[in-house]
């Protein structure tokens, strides 16, 4: 996957918070639609991008160039590569040529999109392939796996929303990367964080390593499981306190709530734009399960 995988925001996002911000809004809500299962991922992409009509190809590539990858982006693909396997980058929400170049600037073996129809540079609002149906990401990977003469035994998906669900179903493992609910209930493996390096050490797995090697990330995984642990149980004792704060000051507790609830709403808003408000970020990360493996 690429929004949320590779890119730390979603690119469709960031084309409509450039036309303005009634039209980033609604593209909002549609992806909010999306997200809950109350809207077909045609139906969204169609939605958002007739709202685009008339952007210049120029502006495609302006906010592209834009985007913020996770970290160790290409040292993560390069290092897989480096292995002997192919990487396939594919988005139902990217147009096909910024997927291509992207493909080849972070060196991975394929880049596939949505195609987007262009008119003397200037986009007509009409999209079309078979990525911008639910169905299209299977019938991009069996024509990969067509091609190299492999199967879906060989494959590994990395994505984060539930339009990766039919093809994490097919491949021999999956993971779920920064995702969200429904996928983090059918990935085999689940890692969250900034870093694309976190996805190597279960590949790695999947590829058979000595008992030395597994013993290291489990001892790894469970040195930072407690403390996050700890973290979250104080959180949680925070949260007992509150009926005792609410009895001594009412409105002030109330008002407090409503602050810091308005605060996280307004960061977690910034972060699917890729931006990091810093407090808010850096106790998200002090509480994140940072990597986790499923069964």
């Amino acid at each position: 996957d690429t929004d949320g995988v590779i890119f730390k925001s979603q690119l469709l996002l960031r084309l409509s918070w450039h036309s303005g911000i009634i039209i980033y809004l609604r593209a909002l809500f549609l992806c909010l639609l999306f997200g809950i299962n109350r809207l077909t991922m045609r139906a969204l992409l169609e939605r958002v991008y007739d709202k685009l009509k008339g952007i210049k190809e120029e502006e495609f590539w302006r906010v592209y160039y834009k985007m913020k990858l996770v970290r160790s982006a290409e040292e993560a693909i390069r290092c897989i590569r480096n292995n002997g396997h192919y990487v396939a980058l594919i988005s139902s929400g990217v147009p096909d040529f910024l997927m291509r170049h992207l493909a080849k600037r972070l060196h991975a073996s394929y880049g596939y999109g949505i195609d987007t129809k262009m008119d003397n540079n200037i986009f007509t609002g009409e999209i079309n392939g078979s990525l911008s149906f639910h169905e299209g990401k299977v019938q991009v990977v069996e024509q990969i796996l067509k091609e190299s003469n492999i199967t879906w035994n060989d494959v590994i998906i990395v994505g984060d929303d539930r339009n990766n669900l039919d093809i994490m179903a097919l491949a021999k493992a999956s993971i779920g990367f920064n995702s969200n609910y429904s996928v983090r209930k059918k990935a085999k493996y689940l890692a969250d964080g900034n870093d694309l390096k976190q996805v190597l050490s279960y590949i790695e797995i999947e590829g058979d390593p000595s008992f030395s090697e597994l013993s290291s990330k489990l001892s790894q995984e469970f040195t930072h499981s407690w403390r996050q642990e700890f973290r979250r149980k104080g959180i949680h004792f925070g949260a007992v306190l509150v009926p005792f704060f609410a009895g001594v000051n009412f409105t002030l507790t109330l008002n407090l709530l409503i602050t810091i609830t308005l605060i996280f709403m307004f960061s977690e808003l910034l972060r699917l734009n890729g931006i990091s408000l810093p407090i808010m970020n850096l106790i998200t990360r002090l509480l994140h399960t940072r990597v986790i493996l499923k069964n």
